[in-house]
């Protein structure tokens, strides 16, 4: 648990969505972003350690939960309330937490990728719906100091056949996050909700890139590693170390499962890299 202190004030920036002079993030223009905390600027290098989530109001209880469980291990916490009027309570005025409230949900699920770019140094890009266990940010980032800046790790890992052409029959390896895996993985596509990167891997406009894609994050990252000679690899660990929220009932998966078309924008991207290579 973190202390929660009184709020004081709040800036409040409304953008126009017809205005001449609109600004942009990351060279896209945002509908609206209103409310983002009158904080003192943040304090970053290239070795600190940020976390990122996306969220929206039907995940409120989830979200304290997962916030809860980084807060500790981080140096910041970022938070992009989609669809949200106000901040919740719990992100108020806490020095390590730095929000923005969209309340067009201009990206949605893309948002975990939103300041990637702003800031270089140690990511871990995380879902609202997972509980992450105390010694997460430690092992991630020495695990991926092991392999170094051209290599993304992460705990949910996927390996298609050489031709991707259906959204479920093309993967021939699931690495669940919840399960065991005894040893490090490669794998052609990693899970953006146990993700750890360093912002110097990518290139610049990869995250306005991503933030182009609402829900197919795990998608784009995969084709854009692939097109950067990026290694993907599933780490290590026991089963249980990370855990879903049991309160989560329904998320993207569910979304795309119950969309034809959707399931067809994931074999439009995916199907971008074949043959996707054989992997030791």
């Amino acid at each position: 648990m973190f202390e929660l202190r009184k709020p004081t004030s709040v800036r409040l920036e409304y953008f126009s969505e017809h205005a001449n002079t609109m600004p942009t993030v990351l060279g896209i223009g945002l509908r609206r972003i209103a409310m983002l905390p009158d904080s003192p600027t943040v304090q970053i290098n290239e070795n600190s350690v940020c976390a990122a989530i996306a969220t929206y109001p039907g995940r409120r209880n989830l979200l304290q939960e997962t916030v809860e469980s980084l807060l500790p291990q981080v140096d910041y916490l970022f938070v992009y309330l989609n669809n949200y009027r106000a901040p919740p309570d719990f992100l108020l005025e806490h020095p390590k937490i730095q929000y923005t409230l969209d309340t067009a949900s201009t990206f949605r699920a893309a948002a975990k990728f939103f300041w990637i770019e702003r800031f270089r140094c140690f990511w871990l890009i995380c879902d609202d719906d997972i509980i992450y266990p105390p010694d997460y940010a430690r092992r991630m980032i020495e695990t991926l100091s092991k392999y170094g800046r051209s290599t993304i790790i992460g705990c949910h890992g996927t390996v298609f056949s050489p031709i991707f052409s259906n959204c479920y029959a093309s993967r021939i390896q699931e690495y669940q996050f919840e399960r065991a895996l005894p040893s490090d993985r490669r794998v052609h596509m990693l899970g953006s909700g146990t993700m750890c990167l360093h912002s110097d891997t990518l290139a610049s406009g990869d995250a306005a890139n991503f933030l182009g894609y609402p829900t197919e994050n795990d998608e784009i990252v995969a084709i854009t590693c692939l097109s950067r000679n990026i290694r993907q690899i599933a780490i290590a660990r026991q089963a249980g170390w990370i855990q879903s929220n049991p309160k989560m009932t329904y998320g993207i998966y569910e979304e795309v499962m119950l969309d034809v078309d959707k399931q067809r924008k994931v074999v439009e991207i995916l199907s971008k890299g074949n043959p996707w290579p054989h992997l030791d």
